[in-house]
């Protein structure tokens, strides 16, 4: 067997492996249990967010005029407004849409 053939054959085990990967892939994509499994991890990284976020309104409510100056303010005290709003209104819209993904809306 000469050094073309295994690479050959290497190749052809390659595509067939990607190619049963990819069909695979479909079948569990289809599954209602993953998209059941997505929600509840996005649904913990999502309290994640909102209790960062509290930590962030409450430091910025309590005295952003004071800590501006101050060297020791945490850099996430600087984010503008309008970015953080963005990014919340981001995260909401994916839950929701994960979401009426899981209860099949759609389908």
């Amino acid at each position: 067997m000469g050094c073309a053939d295994r690479v050959g054959g290497d190749r052809r085990g390659r595509v067939r492996a990607a190619r049963d990967l990819a069909v695979e892939g479909r079948h569990a994509a289809d599954s209602d249990a993953l998209a059941w499994i997505a929600f509840v991890i996005l649904a913990v990284v999502a309290l994640l967010g909102w209790t960062m976020f509290a930590i962030w309104f409450q430091r910025r409510q309590r005295g952003a005029v004071r800590e501006a100056v101050d060297p020791g303010t945490p850099a996430e005290q600087h984010f503008p407004v309008p970015v953080v709003a963005a990014h919340g209104l981001l995260a909401v819209t994916t839950v929701v849409l994960v979401f009426l993904t899981a209860i099949g809306v759609g389908a």
